[in-house]
């Protein structure tokens, strides 16, 4: 397997460090009294900040870069109503799911990916002023809450929607998924150890069981890769022997007619 062939598991993983990061950061912040839909509020505002003027230059550069035979895809009404619709079922919900045929109709995941933040902020907004309306607790100091919004923001929500993006346009939505259970037990280990969350057995045996069946679809999968090669190879092979067996005969008859 290449380099291009493994970069998929590695960004797989990658996905998964960053999940669990986001996992422990979060629950730091709400244990300090940081109100949930507040924080999701400030994550996409602070994503879509991030996101949004780097997809605008980037937009910009291709559209200049692009000639009149392959002009770059436009943001339609209708794509930006899909990409309101995405956010408010849910980032990773829909990346799973529905990203891969949004990104054949508008490939630039970078600026799908910063409409989504944007629309999500927007959705947030409003259910955070209905839930928490106390704006004394909107306020933000120089403390866990603050780390957790700038992690969530640039590693949680920009480059997390961008490599999970990625990767399921190289692999499709289901292998994406399937790594999940290592951001549970990668989860426990840190909580243990950063947070002071006991590990209980069940826990253990939990963890075990995920990383076992994970292992266990990727064997699969290589196993049904290779099952699907085998085949071609003894085609060609067959084809390349039955080439041989009538050069050997065009030869014989050949020196039949000499003689």
């Amino acid at each position: 397997m290449g380099d291009v062939g493994k970069k998929p598991y590695v960004v797989a993983v990658a996905i998964q460090v960053i999940y669990t990061g986001l996992f422990v950061v979060s629950k730091a912040a709400f244990d300090s009294g940081i109100n949930t839909y507040v924080f999701i509020f400030y994550r996409l505002t602070t994503a879509t900040a991030l996101l949004l003027p780097l997809a605008l230059i980037s937009s910009c550069r291709r559209r200049s870069a692009t000639t009149t035979a392959t002009p770059e895809p436009t943001m339609s009404c209708r794509l930006l109503f899909k990409l309101f619709l995405y956010a408010l079922l849910g980032n990773t919900f829909t990346l799973n799911v529905y990203n891969v045929p949004l990104l054949k109709e508008y490939p630039n995941k970078l600026m799908a990916t910063a409409m989504q933040c944007l629309f999500g902020a927007l959705q947030s907004f409003v259910v955070a002023v209905v839930v928490e309306r106390d704006f004394a607790k909107w306020k933000l100091g120089l403390d866990i809450g603050l780390l957790a919004i700038l992690y969530s923001a640039f590693l949680g929500t920009g480059a997390l929607m961008y490599l999970q993006a990625w990767c399921a346009e190289m692999k499709g939505p289901v292998f994406v998924a399937m790594w999940s259970p290592l951001a549970l037990v990668f989860t426990i280990v840190c909580s243990s150890f950063f947070l002071g969350e006991a590990v209980h057995l069940g826990s253990i045996f939990g963890g075990i069981l995920l990383v076992g069946g994970l292992y266990s679809v990727l064997w699969g999968k290589s196993k049904e890769k290779e099952n699907k090669i085998t085949p071609v190879v003894l085609e060609e092979g067959q084809s390349q022997g039955e080439g041989t067996a009538v050069h050997e005969k065009d030869e014989e008859d050949e020196l039949t007619s000499h003689v």
